[in-house]
């Protein structure tokens, strides 16, 4: 053997190694495992989504009439906003940081535990149609749902960048795509114009990160969404302007999702492949406790009328809170990206 073909050896080596390759991954696979994340999405996102739409209807005078709650539970916002919280898996991600390490173990035996996600959400769903209180909801839709959810959205959106390993921004971006277009009747028109943005948004958010690198989208993102709170969200709620507010909705609908499309991706490019999973485990526990406790919080913060008296200046500490933790995300993300240019030399598109 030549030394050009030593040679040729030792990098194959190094570069197997430093890209973690396994067996070869196939189209057929890659099929798989982006439409079973894209009807996951579809289940946990969608109706993580249109909760607002719930939550409205569980404060009304009519939820009562129809035996749904009790007319003492109409105004606890806190206790009905955490249904929503722990309906989004939350409660799964808070524990993120002990599961995230193994999932690569996990192999043919994922579809055992997703399948165990999607029948927790089905019985919760179902036993939260026979409900008579918000306690009932909340270990209905809230804990059941939310452990089912948690499976299927923190078990298959991690793993989907190793499918992908060169449109991992596209694939995602297509995963969240699924979760929209989730409307219910006149409550639901705003949703319906956040989806309606959101669908190609989505599709788009991801392409782009593929182009002009994760951290970009993510910074870009974060940004349009704090300068929406403070521009359009937080003057609408003073003045009671709509127009404001569906520009707030067409905003909110360009960018949300944008997170979730590329935080997997971005990590897998920070840490590498040897220490995504432990990292991203301990960054989603996190995440899981801002789920869990982010949304009771800002239910809290609104005034204790009935929702018929409700005004927008009811909404402005919820809406400070936001704007406030969207500024400080911001420019722990600009941090980020100066530490990264640090370490690896400045690159325009990372």
């Amino acid at each position: 053997m030549s030394y050009q073909d030593l040679e040729k050896r030792d990098k194959d080596c190094k570069n197997l190694k430093s890209n973690n390759v396994g067996a070869r991954v196939t189209r057929s696979q890659q099929v798989k495992i982006l439409l079973s994340n894209s009807l996951a999405a579809f289940t946990v996102v969608g109706l993580t989504q249109a909760f607002g739409v719930f939550q409205a209807e569980y404060a009304r005078i009519q939820a009562v009439q129809d035996g749904i709650v009790r007319a003492e539970e109409m105004d606890d916002r806190a206790l009905i906003s955490a249904i929503g919280s722990l309906g989004n898996g939350g409660i799964v991600a808070v524990f993120a940081v002990l599961y995230y390490p193994h999932l690569p173990q996990l192999g043919i035996h994922v579809r055992y535990l997703c399948s165990f996600g999607t029948a927790c959400i089905v019985l919760g769903l179902a036993a939260a149609a026979a409900s008579h209180s918000v306690w009932h909801l909340f270990v209905t839709q809230g804990l059941l749902v939310g452990i089912g959810a948690g499976v299927l959205l923190y078990v298959l959106a991690p793993i989907l960048p190793e499918y992908f390993p060169d449109r991992s921004g596209l694939a995602q971006g297509t995963m969240y795509t699924e979760s929209l277009g989730l409307g219910f009747e006149h409550a639901s028109y705003l949703l319906a114009i956040n989806s309606g943005v959101g669908i190609p948004a989505r599709l788009g958010a991801g392409a782009l990160a593929d182009k002009i690198g994760h951290q970009n989208t993510l910074i870009i993102a974060t940004a349009v969404y704090a300068l929406a709170t403070w521009a359009l969200w937080l003057p609408s709620a003073q003045t009671n302007n709509v127009g404001l507010f569906i520009g707030m909705s067409t905003c909110h609908g360009l960018i949300n999702g944008v997170f979730n499309i590329v935080m997997n991706s971005a990590q897998k490019q920070l840490f590498g492949d040897e220490m995504y999973y432990p990292k991203n485990g301990a960054m989603t526990s996190i995440r899981g406790v801002g789920y869990v406790v982010g949304v009771p919080l800002a239910g809290a913060m609104v005034n204790r009328v009935t929702g018929a008296d409700l005004r927008g200046t009811d909404f402005t500490k919820v809406i400070v809170y936001v704007g406030s933790l969207l500024t400080l995300s911001l420019l722990c993300l600009l941090n980020v990206r100066r530490l990264d240019a640090k370490q690896n030399g400045w690159k325009w598109a990372r």
